[in-house]
């Protein structure tokens, strides 16, 4: 086609390898063999056509096992769909959480290896006996649901999860959110209350929250009266009951006040 050889070939399948051959021909202008051409050797070529990015993906969102780190800080998200059979098999995927109320992101992404079925992550190269692309495995279909753990969470909460795939193109685009909220977690004590001051009618005392890093709305301090005062020598009371000791706050597993005792204060 003209002097540069130029030419586009449209109409091929995306993410196929294609083998192509070309050569040369100049006229030859004689009385006794008009319109004859003379050809050149054929040259060859091996050329892919362009794949996509992945498509949009469904995603899926379920409190994590409760051996996966603190009860509350994490979810399991499972993403499915997206490749298909003139799709580069996925390379990575992305996954965002964002809080609600605060707007922080948590991201994580993972590398994947493409299940056995995917489509090849570069196009099927020709045969040299027919010369045609090899097939993709037959019966190919979005890949399946693959699951990874979003840490860092804050219990109690509600995020927006959203995911998208990569390949060899790019990244695709990222899902419609899903809605989710973390489990409020196990809450431990706080530590013992300390003496940080008296006076001749009040007690002063402070402590450290729970460990873990769960936020702590309110606390409640019981306190049991022991019988009688504190002895010259330095003796303590009599306690009224056995069990009733100073600092035994939190009552039980049912929050309420030990025998005898009083609910002295309620609040943050």
């Amino acid at each position: 086609r003209g002097h540069d050889g130029a030419v586009d070939v449209s109409g091929l399948e995306p993410w196929h390898l294609y083998r192509l051959r070309a050569r040369a021909g100049v006229p030859v202008v004689s009385r006794w063999t008009p319109n004859r051409v003379e050809w050149s050797e054929w040259v060859y070529l091996e050329a892919a056509t362009a794949g996509a990015a992945p498509g949009s993906v469904a995603v899926t969102v379920r409190q994590s096992p409760e051996r996966v780190g603190p009860p509350g800080t994490s979810v399991e998200v499972t993403v499915a769909g997206g490749i298909g059979p003139d799709t580069p098999a996925a390379t990575a995927c992305r996954v965002q959480a964002t809080h609600e109320t605060s707007g922080q992101v948590v991201e994580v992404t993972r590398t994947l290896l493409p299940p056995a079925n995917a489509p090849p992550s570069a196009p099927p190269r020709a045969t040299a006996a027919s010369g045609a692309p090899e097939e993709a495995a037959a019966g190919v279909t979005p890949m399946d649901g693959v699951a990874l753990m979003v840490g860092g969470l804050s219990p109690g909460s509600v995020y927006a999860v959203r995911a998208c795939l990569v390949n060899v193109v790019g990244a695709g685009p990222w899902s419609e959110p899903a809605r989710c909220e973390t489990s409020r977690g196990t809450l431990d004590a706080p530590a013992p209350p300390q003496l940080a001051g008296t006076s001749d009618s009040t007690l002063q005392l402070q402590w450290a929250p729970p460990a873990g890093g769960v936020k702590v709305r309110q606390y409640t301090l019981h306190m049991t009266e022991l019988k009688g005062a504190a002895s010259a020598d330095g003796a303590g009371p009599e306690e009224a009951n056995a069990d009733e000791s100073p600092g035994a706050g939190g009552g039980g597993a049912s929050g309420a006040p030990p025998p005898g005792g009083a609910v002295v204060y309620t609040g943050e």
